[in-house]
């Protein structure tokens, strides 16, 4: 298993127009605040990406809309063994150990042996 540092993850094509630098100030910061009508995983997919963002209010507005989703939500899709390895990592790193969401992520096959560790 490479190092998770070394794992790439691309947005989805479908997903990039809300966080490609070219986009709009505005659309990334409305991005940012979990309102886009997208099914859950989508939205911690373009959550994720602008919770990098260089912008410090959308990176901002993103990682506290990632981390502040719904538990049940959240673990719906970090149960998914599709979700990305990075996003799980990220959940890991920044959840309230008694929201239960770091046992979903440590029962997921998919998830990375370093956010396990």
């Amino acid at each position: 298993m490479p190092a998770l540092r070394s794992i790439k993850f691309s947005v989805p094509a479908n997903l990039a127009k809300y966080v490609r630098r070219d986009v709009a100030r505005e659309a990334r910061t409305m991005a940012s605040r979990g309102t886009l009508p997208l099914p859950p995983n989508e939205n911690a997919i373009v959550l994720f990406f602008l919770a990098h963002d260089s912008d410090e209010e959308i990176k901002t507005n993103a990682r506290n809309s990632l981390i502040g989703m719904p538990d049940v939500i959240a673990k719906a899709f970090l149960a998914d063994q599709k979700t990305h390895p990075l996003i799980m990592d990220f959940f890991a790193r920044n959840v309230k150990p008694e929201s239960g969401v770091l046992e979903t992520i440590a029962l997921n096959p998919a998830t990375h042996d370093e956010t396990i560790t």
